[in-house]
Protein backbone atom coordinates (compact mmCIF):
# COMPACT_ATOMS: atom_id res chain seq x y z
CA UNK A 1 0.00 0.00 0.00
CA UNK A 2 3.10 2.71 0.46
CA UNK A 3 4.54 2.10 -2.84
CA UNK A 4 1.30 2.35 -4.41
CA UNK A 5 0.76 5.93 -2.39
CA UNK A 6 4.42 6.74 -3.27
CA UNK A 7 3.44 5.99 -7.16
CA UNK A 8 -0.07 8.09 -6.72
CA UNK A 9 1.97 10.85 -5.29
CA UNK A 10 4.24 10.74 -7.94
CA UNK A 11 1.53 11.43 -10.61
CA UNK A 12 -0.26 14.11 -8.96
CA UNK A 13 2.75 15.84 -8.59
CA UNK A 14 4.00 15.80 -12.05
CA UNK A 15 0.80 16.55 -13.29
CA UNK A 16 -0.09 19.56 -10.81
CA UNK A 17 3.56 20.94 -12.46
CA UNK A 18 2.99 20.37 -15.58
CA UNK A 19 -0.48 21.06 -16.64
CA UNK A 20 -2.32 23.64 -15.34
CA UNK A 21 -4.31 26.75 -16.83
CA UNK A 22 -2.74 29.73 -18.73
CA UNK A 23 -4.29 33.24 -19.32
CA UNK A 24 -5.71 32.99 -22.56
CA UNK A 25 -4.34 36.34 -24.59
CA UNK A 26 -4.68 37.23 -28.08
CA UNK A 27 -0.57 36.28 -28.57
CA UNK A 28 2.60 37.44 -27.73
CA UNK A 29 5.43 38.32 -30.09
CA UNK A 30 8.67 35.48 -29.56
CA UNK A 31 12.05 36.54 -30.55
CA UNK A 32 15.12 33.73 -30.12
CA UNK A 33 18.57 34.53 -29.92
CA UNK A 34 21.65 32.46 -29.75
CA UNK A 35 25.24 32.87 -29.20
CA UNK A 36 25.86 28.96 -30.27
CA UNK A 37 27.15 29.47 -33.87
CA UNK A 38 24.47 28.06 -36.48
CA UNK A 39 22.14 27.04 -33.80
CA UNK A 40 18.86 25.89 -35.00
CA UNK A 41 15.80 27.08 -32.97
CA UNK A 42 12.34 24.57 -33.08
CA UNK A 43 9.26 25.99 -31.36
CA UNK A 44 7.32 22.86 -31.32
CA UNK A 45 3.39 22.74 -30.39
CA UNK A 46 1.27 20.01 -30.19
CA UNK A 47 -0.13 19.79 -33.91
CA UNK A 48 2.79 21.54 -35.37
CA UNK A 49 6.53 23.19 -35.46
CA UNK A 50 8.72 26.10 -36.76
CA UNK A 51 12.53 26.07 -37.54
CA UNK A 52 14.94 28.04 -38.37
CA UNK A 53 18.67 29.67 -37.25
CA UNK A 54 19.32 32.37 -34.68
CA UNK A 55 17.86 34.94 -34.17
CA UNK A 56 14.31 33.92 -34.52
CA UNK A 57 11.57 36.24 -34.99
CA UNK A 58 7.92 34.83 -34.37
CA UNK A 59 4.79 36.92 -34.46
CA UNK A 60 1.88 36.47 -32.23
CA UNK A 61 1.93 33.13 -30.50
CA UNK A 62 -0.93 32.11 -29.09
CA UNK A 63 -1.35 31.31 -25.24
CA UNK A 64 -0.18 27.66 -24.60
CA UNK A 65 2.67 25.45 -23.82
CA UNK A 66 5.70 24.78 -26.65
CA UNK A 67 8.74 23.22 -26.39
CA UNK A 68 11.60 25.01 -27.30
CA UNK A 69 14.72 23.20 -29.20
CA UNK A 70 18.35 23.97 -29.59
CA UNK A 71 19.96 22.37 -32.54
CA UNK A 72 23.35 22.25 -33.92
CA UNK A 73 24.27 20.50 -36.81
CA UNK A 74 21.85 17.82 -36.40
CA UNK A 75 22.75 17.57 -32.31
CA UNK A 76 20.30 18.17 -29.93
CA UNK A 77 21.82 20.76 -27.37
CA UNK A 78 18.92 21.80 -25.30
CA UNK A 79 15.18 21.74 -24.45
CA UNK A 80 13.31 23.89 -22.86
CA UNK A 81 9.15 24.87 -21.87
CA UNK A 82 7.85 27.83 -23.10
CA UNK A 83 4.51 28.86 -21.50
CA UNK A 84 2.73 32.19 -23.26
CA UNK A 85 -0.07 33.63 -21.06
CA UNK A 86 -0.04 37.22 -20.02
CA UNK A 87 3.76 36.97 -20.19
CA UNK A 88 6.19 34.82 -21.22
CA UNK A 89 7.06 32.26 -18.50
CA UNK A 90 10.14 29.75 -18.72
CA UNK A 91 9.16 27.17 -16.01
CA UNK A 92 12.10 25.03 -14.14
CA UNK A 93 14.77 27.37 -13.40
CA UNK A 94 17.70 26.08 -11.19
CA UNK A 95 16.28 27.16 -7.75
CA UNK A 96 12.79 25.62 -8.42
CA UNK A 97 13.91 22.56 -9.61
CA UNK A 98 16.18 22.31 -6.94
CA UNK A 99 13.38 23.14 -4.07
CA UNK A 100 10.87 20.60 -5.96
CA UNK A 101 13.02 18.39 -5.60
CA UNK A 102 13.83 18.53 -2.17
CA UNK A 103 10.45 18.46 -1.79
CA UNK A 104 10.01 14.82 -4.11
CA UNK A 105 12.52 13.35 -5.27
CA UNK A 106 12.46 13.40 -9.15
CA UNK A 107 9.97 16.60 -9.18
CA UNK A 108 12.30 18.76 -10.16
CA UNK A 109 13.38 16.87 -13.20
CA UNK A 110 10.05 16.27 -13.90
CA UNK A 111 9.36 20.26 -13.83
CA UNK A 112 11.72 20.77 -16.40
CA UNK A 113 9.91 17.68 -18.31
CA UNK A 114 12.61 15.46 -17.82
CA UNK A 115 9.78 12.35 -16.71
CA UNK A 116 12.10 9.56 -17.66
CA UNK A 117 15.14 11.42 -15.79
CA UNK A 118 12.54 11.40 -12.58
CA UNK A 119 12.99 7.60 -12.73
CA UNK A 120 16.20 7.01 -11.25
CA UNK A 121 15.89 9.63 -8.23
CA UNK A 122 12.44 8.62 -7.63
CA UNK A 123 13.31 4.62 -7.32
CA UNK A 124 16.66 4.85 -5.63
CA UNK A 125 15.27 7.86 -2.87
CA UNK A 126 11.99 5.00 -3.04
CA UNK A 127 14.18 2.19 -2.47
CA UNK A 128 16.12 3.62 0.86
CA UNK A 129 12.58 4.56 1.68
CA UNK A 130 11.29 1.27 1.63
CA UNK A 131 14.41 -0.75 3.21
CA UNK A 132 14.09 2.47 6.22
CA UNK A 133 10.58 1.07 6.95
CA UNK A 134 11.14 -2.61 6.38
CA UNK A 135 13.76 -2.59 8.88
CA UNK A 136 11.73 -0.55 11.27
CA UNK A 137 9.42 -2.84 11.02
CA UNK A 138 11.55 -5.62 12.17
CA UNK A 139 12.70 -3.93 15.02
CA UNK A 140 9.91 -2.79 16.48
CA UNK A 141 8.89 -6.53 16.45
CA UNK A 142 12.07 -7.72 17.66
CA UNK A 143 11.34 -4.92 20.61
CA UNK A 144 8.02 -6.30 21.45
CA UNK A 145 9.66 -9.62 21.59
CA UNK A 146 11.89 -8.11 24.32
CA UNK A 147 9.38 -6.08 26.04
CA UNK A 148 7.16 -9.28 26.22
CA UNK A 149 10.60 -11.43 28.24
CA UNK A 150 11.24 -8.90 30.32
CA UNK A 151 7.32 -7.88 31.78
CA UNK A 152 8.12 -11.54 33.49
CA UNK A 153 10.58 -12.34 36.21
CA UNK A 154 13.17 -15.71 35.72
CA UNK A 155 10.85 -17.18 38.50
CA UNK A 156 7.34 -16.29 36.60
CA UNK A 157 8.94 -18.15 33.48
CA UNK A 158 10.06 -21.07 35.37
CA UNK A 159 13.74 -20.25 33.90
CA UNK A 160 17.44 -19.93 35.87
CA UNK A 161 18.18 -16.73 36.00
CA UNK A 162 21.31 -17.34 33.71
CA UNK A 163 19.16 -18.97 30.75
CA UNK A 164 17.03 -15.70 31.78
CA UNK A 165 19.67 -13.27 30.79
CA UNK A 166 20.90 -15.21 28.02
CA UNK A 167 17.88 -14.77 26.42
CA UNK A 168 17.30 -10.95 27.19
CA UNK A 169 20.69 -10.18 25.76
CA UNK A 170 19.77 -12.53 22.11
CA UNK A 171 16.50 -10.06 22.05
CA UNK A 172 18.55 -6.60 22.71
CA UNK A 173 21.15 -8.16 19.96
CA UNK A 174 18.46 -8.66 17.55
CA UNK A 175 16.91 -5.39 18.11
CA UNK A 176 19.75 -3.50 17.44
CA UNK A 177 20.95 -5.06 14.50
CA UNK A 178 17.80 -4.27 13.41
CA UNK A 179 18.53 -0.83 14.00
CA UNK A 180 21.40 -0.33 12.79
CA UNK A 181 20.20 -1.31 10.02
CA UNK A 182 17.36 1.06 10.01
CA UNK A 183 19.79 3.73 10.66
CA UNK A 184 22.36 2.96 7.50
CA UNK A 185 19.36 3.07 5.38
CA UNK A 186 18.25 6.10 6.50
CA UNK A 187 21.68 7.48 5.56
CA UNK A 188 21.77 6.24 2.51
CA UNK A 189 18.72 7.74 1.40
CA UNK A 190 19.50 11.01 2.91
CA UNK A 191 22.79 10.89 0.62
CA UNK A 192 20.51 9.51 -2.14
CA UNK A 193 18.19 12.29 -1.99
CA UNK A 194 20.53 14.98 -2.09
CA UNK A 195 22.45 13.69 -4.76
CA UNK A 196 19.05 13.46 -6.77
CA UNK A 197 18.48 17.87 -5.53
CA UNK A 198 21.44 17.93 -6.98
CA UNK A 199 21.05 16.57 -10.57
CA UNK A 200 18.02 18.79 -10.57
CA UNK A 201 20.37 21.69 -10.65
CA UNK A 202 22.94 20.70 -13.12
CA UNK A 203 20.08 18.78 -15.56
CA UNK A 204 20.27 21.23 -18.11
CA UNK A 205 24.00 20.29 -18.95
CA UNK A 206 26.26 23.29 -20.95
CA UNK A 207 23.44 24.71 -22.84
CA UNK A 208 20.88 26.95 -21.38
CA UNK A 209 17.50 28.69 -22.95
CA UNK A 210 15.99 30.81 -20.60
CA UNK A 211 14.28 34.26 -20.87
CA UNK A 212 17.01 37.32 -21.88
CA UNK A 213 14.16 40.34 -21.52
CA UNK A 214 9.79 40.21 -21.61
CA UNK A 215 9.47 39.07 -24.80
CA UNK A 216 12.93 37.33 -26.00
CA UNK A 217 14.42 33.85 -25.31
CA UNK A 218 18.30 33.01 -25.15
CA UNK A 219 20.14 29.84 -26.28
CA UNK A 220 23.84 30.27 -24.35
CA UNK A 221 25.90 27.83 -24.24
CA UNK A 222 27.53 27.68 -20.60
CA UNK A 223 30.12 25.29 -20.46
CA UNK A 224 31.92 23.89 -17.30
CA UNK A 225 35.65 23.99 -16.72
CA UNK A 226 37.47 20.19 -16.27
CA UNK A 227 37.80 21.38 -12.21
CA UNK A 228 34.30 22.27 -11.92
CA UNK A 229 32.97 19.44 -13.66
CA UNK A 230 35.51 16.85 -11.52
CA UNK A 231 34.41 19.12 -8.17
CA UNK A 232 30.66 18.21 -9.34
CA UNK A 233 31.18 14.51 -10.15
CA UNK A 234 33.07 14.43 -6.26
CA UNK A 235 29.95 15.61 -4.65
CA UNK A 236 27.65 12.71 -6.09
CA UNK A 237 28.95 10.40 -9.11
CA UNK A 238 27.57 11.55 -12.35
CA UNK A 239 26.75 15.12 -11.40
CA UNK A 240 29.91 16.24 -14.03
CA UNK A 241 28.79 14.13 -16.43
CA UNK A 242 25.36 15.48 -16.52
CA UNK A 243 26.32 19.25 -16.45
CA UNK A 244 29.12 18.48 -18.99
CA UNK A 245 25.82 17.51 -21.24
CA UNK A 246 26.28 13.88 -20.85
CA UNK A 247 23.18 13.04 -19.49
CA UNK A 248 22.83 9.08 -19.96
CA UNK A 249 26.25 8.56 -18.29
CA UNK A 250 25.29 10.57 -15.51
CA UNK A 251 22.42 8.91 -14.87
CA UNK A 252 24.17 5.94 -14.60
CA UNK A 253 26.94 6.76 -12.77
CA UNK A 254 24.08 8.05 -10.04
CA UNK A 255 22.55 4.43 -10.73
CA UNK A 256 25.87 2.94 -10.16
CA UNK A 257 26.23 4.99 -6.62
CA UNK A 258 23.06 3.84 -5.70
CA UNK A 259 23.56 -0.04 -6.37
CA UNK A 260 27.60 0.12 -4.59
CA UNK A 261 26.18 1.99 -1.59
CA UNK A 262 23.41 -0.67 -0.92
CA UNK A 263 25.65 -3.54 -1.27
CA UNK A 264 27.77 -1.78 1.11
CA UNK A 265 25.26 -1.29 3.79
CA UNK A 266 23.50 -4.96 3.07
CA UNK A 267 26.68 -6.42 3.71
CA UNK A 268 27.13 -4.28 7.01
CA UNK A 269 24.26 -5.93 7.78
CA UNK A 270 25.07 -9.27 7.39
CA UNK A 271 28.21 -8.68 9.09
CA UNK A 272 26.15 -7.17 12.52
CA UNK A 273 24.03 -10.22 12.36
CA UNK A 274 26.62 -13.17 12.52
CA UNK A 275 28.64 -10.80 14.64
CA UNK A 276 25.29 -11.15 17.04
CA UNK A 277 25.09 -14.87 16.23
CA UNK A 278 28.87 -15.18 17.37
CA UNK A 279 27.70 -13.27 20.82
CA UNK A 280 24.31 -15.62 21.51
CA UNK A 281 26.86 -18.63 20.92
CA UNK A 282 29.89 -17.98 23.18
CA UNK A 283 26.95 -16.73 25.95
CA UNK A 284 25.39 -19.78 25.39
CA UNK A 285 28.33 -22.14 25.41
CA UNK A 286 29.75 -20.03 28.43
CA UNK A 287 26.53 -21.23 30.59
CA UNK A 288 26.73 -25.06 29.35
CA UNK A 289 30.43 -25.48 30.04
CA UNK A 290 29.47 -23.86 33.56
CA UNK A 291 26.81 -26.12 34.09
CA UNK A 292 23.78 -23.67 34.60
CA UNK A 293 22.00 -24.70 31.22
CA UNK A 294 22.25 -28.48 29.66
CA UNK A 295 23.39 -28.57 26.52
CA UNK A 296 21.01 -28.61 23.40
CA UNK A 297 20.56 -32.44 22.64
CA UNK A 298 22.04 -32.98 18.82
CA UNK A 299 23.70 -29.45 18.83
CA UNK A 300 27.32 -29.08 19.15
CA UNK A 301 27.52 -25.56 20.55
CA UNK A 302 31.62 -25.07 20.16
CA UNK A 303 31.71 -26.64 16.75
CA UNK A 304 28.34 -24.14 16.02
CA UNK A 305 30.19 -20.96 17.30
CA UNK A 306 33.79 -21.88 15.04
CA UNK A 307 31.63 -21.70 11.97
CA UNK A 308 30.25 -18.49 13.10
CA UNK A 309 33.51 -17.00 13.67
CA UNK A 310 34.25 -18.06 10.19
CA UNK A 311 30.98 -16.78 8.51
CA UNK A 312 32.09 -13.35 10.69
CA UNK A 313 35.49 -12.97 8.94
CA UNK A 314 34.00 -13.77 5.61
CA UNK A 315 31.37 -11.31 5.89
CA UNK A 316 33.81 -8.53 6.92
CA UNK A 317 35.94 -9.46 3.98
CA UNK A 318 32.82 -9.01 2.13
CA UNK A 319 31.63 -5.76 3.24
CA UNK A 320 35.47 -4.25 3.33
CA UNK A 321 35.55 -6.00 -0.87
CA UNK A 322 32.40 -3.26 -1.26
CA UNK A 323 33.65 -0.24 0.29
CA UNK A 324 36.94 -0.48 -1.63
CA UNK A 325 34.87 -1.31 -4.21
CA UNK A 326 32.54 1.72 -4.03
CA UNK A 327 35.72 4.06 -3.24
CA UNK A 328 37.15 2.55 -6.79
CA UNK A 329 34.43 3.49 -8.41
CA UNK A 330 34.04 7.32 -7.26
CA UNK A 331 37.53 7.22 -8.51
CA UNK A 332 36.48 6.15 -11.60
CA UNK A 333 33.93 8.42 -11.33
CA UNK A 334 36.06 11.22 -11.17
CA UNK A 335 38.65 10.12 -13.73
CA UNK A 336 35.51 9.70 -16.47
CA UNK A 337 34.53 13.03 -15.78
CA UNK A 338 37.92 14.49 -16.38
CA UNK A 339 38.68 12.68 -19.85
CA UNK A 340 34.67 13.87 -21.14
CA UNK A 341 35.23 17.14 -19.96
CA UNK A 342 34.78 19.15 -23.08
CA UNK A 343 38.58 20.69 -24.32
CA UNK A 344 37.11 23.26 -26.35
CA UNK A 345 33.45 24.99 -26.24
CA UNK A 346 31.60 25.29 -29.11
CA UNK A 347 32.19 27.81 -31.81
CA UNK A 348 29.84 31.25 -30.06
CA UNK A 349 30.60 33.12 -32.90
CA UNK A 350 27.00 35.28 -33.29
CA UNK A 351 28.28 36.56 -36.20
CA UNK A 352 28.67 33.31 -38.80
CA UNK A 353 25.05 32.88 -37.91
CA UNK A 354 22.29 33.79 -40.11
CA UNK A 355 20.43 37.36 -39.53
CA UNK A 356 16.66 35.43 -40.05
CA UNK A 357 13.91 37.51 -39.23
CA UNK A 358 10.85 35.92 -39.70
CA UNK A 359 6.89 37.19 -39.51
CA UNK A 360 4.96 33.85 -38.50
CA UNK A 361 1.38 34.02 -38.48
CA UNK A 362 -0.53 31.45 -36.49
CA UNK A 363 -3.62 29.69 -37.40
CA UNK A 364 -6.24 29.15 -34.43
CA UNK A 365 -7.10 29.29 -30.81
CA UNK A 366 -5.59 27.77 -27.94
CA UNK A 367 -2.28 25.91 -26.98
CA UNK A 368 -0.79 23.32 -29.36
CA UNK A 369 -2.39 25.42 -32.77
CA UNK A 370 0.15 24.69 -35.89
CA UNK A 371 2.24 27.52 -37.43
CA UNK A 372 1.21 29.63 -40.69
CA UNK A 373 4.37 30.93 -43.04
CA UNK A 374 7.19 29.47 -44.78
CA UNK A 375 10.84 29.79 -44.04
Amino acid sequence: MRVQWWVAAMVASAWWVTVGPLEATAGLPVRITSDVANAEIVVEGIDGARTGLAPLVLGDVPSGRYDVWLYREGTTLSKARLEVGNTLRMPGSRGSRAFLSAVFPGLGQVRDFGMIEAVVPMGSVGWGVGRSLLFQKEMSQSQELLDDWVSLTAFDRGVSAAEYNRTRFDLSDEVEVDRKARNNYMALTGVLHVGNILHAGVRRGAYRIDLSSSNSLAARHRPSSRTGAVALSALWPGLGQTRLGHNVRGHLWHLTAAITGTLVVEFQRELDQDRATVAALERRLELELGGAVPPTPGENTAALLSLARADTEGSRSTRQAAVFGAVALWVLNLADTWFKAEPTPVPTTQANSRNLRLDVTWIGEGPGVSFGGSF
